[in-house]
């Protein structure tokens, strides 16, 4: 097996610990020796002396993807992060591979060709983050329009969410690189958690279905559960099995809402790669890609403190301030439940309410109404009576498990009639 000589294996950490310092994206010594093959190919092979090139690409060093027909597919897909990081390399360069001067890609990061590559940190990860300057502005009412729409009786988690993604928006964020939002929605079942979270992406994206969920639940046990995000790493088993399924999604839908349902029931292990996600925006699989999470929209529910619901019924207090009470206790079972370094990473903790017995009969007129629609292109003609509609919302209704009997209810009580 190549291994890799000791003037390559300097070079590469010379130019990786110069990369890092000024907080290069590009950090990895496999990619390094990527952007050098491809750029020099001739000079670097002569580091390896008579050897052909086609076992350098097979080299544990490089990811197995090189080789075959997936070489200039790959070589393409690294072609724009890797053109720049000859900026930190340039003495290097010159002494060791005997170049006359600087390479012209040295300039590509910069305006201006003669500036110096001696950059702050902060100067060089906006250099790595452009598209956060061109972030468009949130268009408020058009999105609360949309939310409200989609969601019944919870106006301030709407207002909530929308207060925090107008100062994500408006680049007035303190931390640009994290994700534009990182909610945590707490609350009884059956009240609306995951289907904000699905129509976040319509009304701030447009897009429906730049929504990627995933079921905590099933992140249970630590090591496999962190092989199915990021994919297994070198020297594990599933190494040459797909890259990981998070880091994936999110290169494929760079801006997307991501939903984390039931954080509580995945592994701590897998609650610290999240870490990384809510700290610095960014995620690197297996392989040494790196997915950027800037414009990611991450909502975790949970039905931690859900038993508070039970506990505090309303009484002689307002709804506001019954609300208020138990917003602090499922807090408060929230922070005894997740690691203070996760939960100190969340903006916003925000717990939805019950669902009264008039707003279930406002989504049972929402899920009657879409059902209709469907009836009528089968050739159906029905009216639905307010009388009908209330004997639907009331049928089995109760506080703590929020409008999950609607849909129910319609298919026995209405649709089931028709066939």
């Amino acid at each position: 097996m190549v291994s890799l000589p000791p003037p390559l294996q300097t070079l590469l950490e010379q130019a990786q610990s110069e990369a890092k310092r000024l907080g290069h994206p590009v950090t990895e010594k496999r990619h390094l020796a990527i952007a050098l093959l491809r750029r020099y190919p001739t000079k670097v092979l002569r580091f390896w002396g008579n050897i052909n090139e086609d076992d350098i690409l097979r080299h544990p060093e490089f990811p197995p993807e090189l080789g075959g027909q997936s070489v200039e597919e790959f070589l393409e897909m690294f072609a724009d992060c890797t053109q720049d990081v000859f900026a930190p390399m340039c003495e290097q360069l010159r002494d060791e591979l005997g170049l006359s001067g600087p390479p012209e890609d040295a300039r590509v990061l910069f305006d201006e060709p003669a500036t110096s590559h001696e950059q702050t940190h902060d100067t060089a990860m906006e250099d790595a983050e452009p598209e956060r300057r061109t972030k468009q502005p949130l268009d408020v009412e058009a999105v609360r329009r949309c939310l409200l729409k989609a969601v019944v009786g919870q106006d301030d988690v709407i207002e909530r969410v929308i207060r925090r993604l107008t100062l994500t928006r408006a680049n007035l964020d303190l931390h640009p690189n994290r994700p534009d939002g990182i909610f945590l929605f707490a609350g009884p079942t059956g009240v609306g958690k995951t289907e904000f979270a699905k129509a976040l992406a319509a009304a701030v994206l447009d897009d429906e279905q730049a929504f990627i969920r995933l079921d905590m639940s099933e992140y249970g046990d630590d090591e496999y559960g962190i092989a199915r995000l990021v994919g297994p790493g070198p020297g594990y088993v599933g190494y040459n099995q797909p890259e990981g399924w998070l880091t994936t999604r999110v290169m494929e839908q760079p801006q997307s809402v991501l939903l984390l349902d039931e954080i509580e029931k995945a592994h701590r292990s897998v609650w610290h790669v999240f870490l990384q996600v809510f700290d610095d925006g960014r995620l690197t699989d297996g392989r040494g890609r790196t997915a950027s999470f800037a414009d990611v929209i991450v909502v975790m529910t949970s039905n931690i403190g859900a038993h508070e619901f039970y506990k505090h019924r309303p009484g002689f207090h307002s709804e506001s301030d019954h609300q208020v009470v138990i917003s602090s206790a499922v807090e408060k079972e929230i922070r005894k439940t997740l690691p203070a370094e996760l939960f100190n990473r969340i903006d916003e903790v925000v717990v939805f309410r019950e669902l009264s017995l008039d707003d279930v009969r406002e989504i049972a007129r929402r899920q009657i109404a879409r059902h209709m629609s469907r009836l009528a292109a089968a050739g159906y003609e029905l009216e639905i009576a307010d009388e009908a509609i209330d004997l639907i919302a009331r049928t089995n209704y109760d506080p703590t498990l929020g409008a999950r009997h609607v849909l129910r209810n319609i298919e026995q009580m209405l649709l089931s009639e028709l066939v």
